[in-house]
């Protein structure tokens, strides 16, 4: 009988006391615990958003990526906002390839831009001018004071169309060119037919024609060897093309 009585299980608050007093200090710590975690992401929830700090803008100024974001951000609550949406909203705009937004809980915005890189400047069928970027895509062009020494290239709209394939080959010269070991800056590449360029340098105005798809550093080579030999006696100035598409010789025009 006294072992039975000892196996039943007390009832209402004779349970409580039955529980060792570690076990039920420990049940009102999570409790408090998991009452505070929800009070506080309701606060944090409700937050309003007073301010937005742009990082990284330098085609686009800070005012105008402002205006693309206050009606969005500005005065809504975090749990308003979709950051998801307004990435992709900024992604919208053809200066921006990424962003990194996030938020400190205290009432602001962090909007990280990053921008792409105009690697040339293109000739438009219009006669209008374009950026790209190293990878082709093309930009609406704006004057940039920090952005210097990049070659215009022409003759790439066919019917009014770009032709892309010669793009990429032009940005295959741009690329090669801008390796330090040459020491050639090119105001200028015109595409002329199948995979021959026509280039432009800036230090002695002497057009170079290369072939984009065969060995490029070695015809720039031919070049930079010829100017340096060339250069004190001022045969470089007298000189109107340079032809550097043929096996181990090259051809100078005057």
């Amino acid at each position: 009988m006294e072992r039975q009585k000892q196996n039943e299980v007390p009832k209402g608050g004779s349970f409580l006391r039955a529980l060792p007093i570690g076990l039920i200090v420990i049940a009102v710590i999570l409790i408090g615990i998991v009452a505070l975690t929800y009070m506080s992401r309701q606060w944090y929830s409700e937050q309003s958003i007073s301010k937005i700090e742009v990082e990284g803008s330098n085609i686009l100024s800070e005012s105008e990526i402002m205006i693309m974001l206050k009606d969005s951000v500005l005065g809504k609550t975090y749990s308003e906002i979709d950051i998801a949406n307004i990435d992709k909203m900024l992604l919208q705009n053809p200066y921006i390839i990424k962003t990194k937004i996030t938020h400190d809980g205290k009432g602001k915005i962090h909007v990280q831009v990053f921008e792409r890189q105009p690697t040339a400047i293109l000739i438009k069928a219009d006669g209008n001018l374009a950026y790209s970027d190293d990878s082709g895509f093309t930009f609406p062009y704006v004057p940039l004071e920090n952005v210097d020494n990049i070659p215009i290239l022409g003759n790439l709209y066919e019917s009014g169309r770009l032709n892309m394939k010669a793009l990429k080959m032009a940005l295959k010269i741009v690329d090669e060119i801008s390796q330090t070991d040459y020491d050639i800056i090119i105001s200028r590449i015109n595409f002329k037919s199948g995979t021959s360029f026509e280039t432009i340098t800036t230090d002695y105005g002497v057009k170079l024609i290369v072939d984009a798809s065969y060995q490029l550093d070695e015809q720039l080579k031919k070049y930079v060897r010829f100017a340096a030999k060339n250069e004190r006696t001022m045969m470089l100035s007298e000189v109107k093309y340079l032809d550097l598409r043929w096996s181990n010789r090259l051809v100078a025009g005057y």
